[in-house]
């Protein structure tokens, strides 16, 4: 009895049906990637920009110090609230500047919290 390096015909099925998912992950990656960022703010930010805007990042723009700062950009009046007093969470969680974006559909800043 040969054998053989190719896929035999019974085998091929689920070779594509590998293929199939890969080429849905990606296009779903590539979809994920075109659409837009949800930034909601709270506090003075929300009352100065809006509690909800969506905005198209520049291409780099991965981490929250970057979108802080294209943030800050778009926004000079806000500037040292977002980029000093402000907190950024994801995902109900309170992340680092050097947090990426990669796959995050929504990106809070939350204001400082004072104690009474």
């Amino acid at each position: 009895m040969s054998t053989c390096s190719q896929p035999c015909a019974r085998e091929l099925p689920d070779t594509l049906m590998w293929i199939i998912g890969m080429t849905r992950h990606l296009d779903s990656c590539a979809a994920q990637e075109d659409r837009p960022l949800k930034v909601r703010f709270y506090g003075k930010l929300g009352e100065k920009l809006g509690a909800e805007i969506e905005v198209d990042p520049p291409t780099g723009t991965d981490t929250i110090v970057k979108l802080r700062n294209v943030l800050a950009d778009m926004f000079p009046y806000a500037s040292a609230d977002l980029q000093q007093r402000s907190r950024a969470c994801i995902a109900d969680s309170i992340v680092g500047e050097g947090h990426k974006l990669a796959g995050i559909e929504t990106v809070e800043f939350l204001p400082p919290l004072s104690g009474g």
